[in-house]
Parts: structure tokens; sequence; C-alpha cells
């Protein structure tokens, strides 16, 4: 075994150990800090479609008409008439979003796909219709 082939990259702080044949291989250790393991995290593009549609909802949620579309809990507070109409046109406006904004999988997917994964990332937050009503008594 070559000399070069047994140098530890310090400016990473690997560890060395050794498998059941006796080679020298390398361990990468888990970054300390929350810096550090966000960098480690696979890129946006490769984030599944609930994952894509949290971050979309995270930047629409502080505009009007988004937050009015999904605020509603029972009909006559939709902005639509219905709440499934509310629903169709935030999944829409996510849609939209990740058309413009560089979102893949949310870019093509059905209006109707959508609106069960905003759903889901309401549910993530307790924030699903349901979950929202709290009892009076």
């Amino acid at each position: 075994m070559s000399e070069e082939n047994n140098v530890v990259d310090e400016t990473v702080n690997h560890q060395e150990n050794s498998n059941v044949e006796g080679e020298r291989m390398l361990i990468k250790p888990i970054p300390r800090t929350s810096q550090g393991l966000l960098a480690q995290r696979m890129n946006q593009k490769t984030f599944n479609l609930h994952d894509q549609v949290e971050q979309i909802v995270t930047d629409l949620i502080p505009k009007d008409e988004f937050f009015n579309l999904i605020d509603a809990v029972y009909p006559e507070q939709s902005i639509e008439g219905s709440l499934l109409a509310d629903d169709h046109e935030a999944a829409r406006m996510v849609r939209e979003y990740g058309k413009a904004n560089g979102f893949p999988v949310v870019a093509h997917q059905k209006i109707q796909t959508l609106m069960r994964s905003i759903k889901v990332v309401l549910r993530r937050y307790k924030l699903g219709r349901g979950q929202r009503l709290i009892d009076s008594k």
C-alpha cells in the first residue's frame, strides 16, 4: 500500500478505521453544527413532492390571496364559494409558484395531487382544517 493511500485529510476531520482485510478506510464525520448538517442534505431538486410543497407553502403563506384560500374551515368562510374551490385555487397558485421558482417536482403535478399535498403539509404543522377546530366546551 502506498503512503499516499494512508493519508487522512485533516481539513475534513475524517476518522480512520480498518475493515476486515486490514485496509484503512476513511469515515465521514457527522457535522457538529446545524449549518454543517444542512450543507449535507440532499439538494432541493431531490426533495419529495411534500417537501417541495412545504417550502412553497412557507413562501406563499404571507400572501393574503393564498392565506385566505387555505384559512377557511367552514364552507361559508370560503373565498371561491366552497372549500374544494379554494383548495383548487391554492393548488394552482402552488403549481405556478413551482414553475416560476425552480421546483421541478411541483411544476408538473396535477391540481388534485397538489391539493392533497397541501393538506399533508398543513397537517405536519397540525393546521389541517379538522385539526384547527377547537372544542368550545
